[in-house]
């Protein structure tokens, strides 16, 4: 992971800069071979194949959002954990967090311990059983408003690390371009307008982003979203007679 909080950036802004040089990759002489349903499946507007698909990877991709996204992405999961112990970085705390959830999960498929740390599929589910995000939703508010596990989420579910992401308005607009130029993209090559799935799970994303951010609920329940790095007690550090002093 090191690793890729020092290069993968770079790796993509290089990957970006080269796209005007796809055609001499290899690949297309695999095209040769592809059958001419493959090849007709998509109107190319009286190009040829190699040079229409060209076009979408050079013109289409939204190569600048995606950027600014990942970068966002990579600047919140590598920075220090200021909820932490020492120089533990933020995607240590994502791992533990990812951990935890699955270890949850698995226990809701059984019947007892503690419903803080249980996660229950079938909480989620309509009666119709069908399950949508307003199901979702419900279930999940209802969860985080439990007042006998708050103080269980905020550290698992609402540290500095999350904050930071529910709080990056960089990252939320990159996300949306990105999301909007995939659409973009996606109706230039089926040539259809009708791509509503992308409006429906973006407005799904800026709902539960807003959600996120403020995070309260009617029984008093409320969790604070504080990004690493800011707000905390100055004197949490010391030790000591100084911090007895300064106290």
């Amino acid at each position: 992971m090191e690793w890729s909080c020092e290069c993968l950036g770079y790796m993509f802004g290089a990957m970006k800069t080269c796209k005007g040089n796809m055609g001499e990759s290899l690949l297309w002489g695999f095209t040769d071979q592809l059958p001419d349903e493959i090849i007709t499946a998509v109107d190319t507007k009286g190009m040829k194949f190699k040079d229409y698909w060209l076009d979408v990877y050079e013109n289409d991709i939204p190569w600048d959002a995606i950027e600014k996204m990942l970068n966002r992405i990579m600047e919140n999961l590598c920075q220090t954990n200021s909820d932490g112990k020492g120089k533990e970085k933020c995607y240590s705390y994502f791992y533990d967090t990812i951990t935890t959830a699955a270890e949850w999960l698995i226990a809701g498929q059984s019947s007892g311990g503690d419903q803080c740390q249980r996660i229950d599929l079938q909480d989620f589910i309509t009666e119709n059983g069908t399950v949508t995000f307003e199901s979702i939703k419900t279930a999940a508010i209802a969860k985080i408003c439990d007042e006998s596990c708050e103080d269980t989420y905020q550290d698992v579910l609402f540290g500095c690390c999350s904050a930071s992401m529910i709080k990056d308005e960089e990252l939320q607009t990159a996300t949306v371009d990105v999301s909007n130029g995939i659409n973009a993209m996606v109706t230039k090559i089926s040539g259809t307008e009708d791509n509503s799935g992308f409006t429906t799970y973006l407005g799904y994303y800026q709902e539960t982003m807003n959600l996120l951010k403020n995070p309260t609920c009617k029984n008093g329940v409320e969790y604070s979203v504080v990004p690493c790095g800011e707000g905390g007690d100055t004197c949490d550090e010391l030790t000591g007679k100084r911090k007895e002093e300064v106290q």
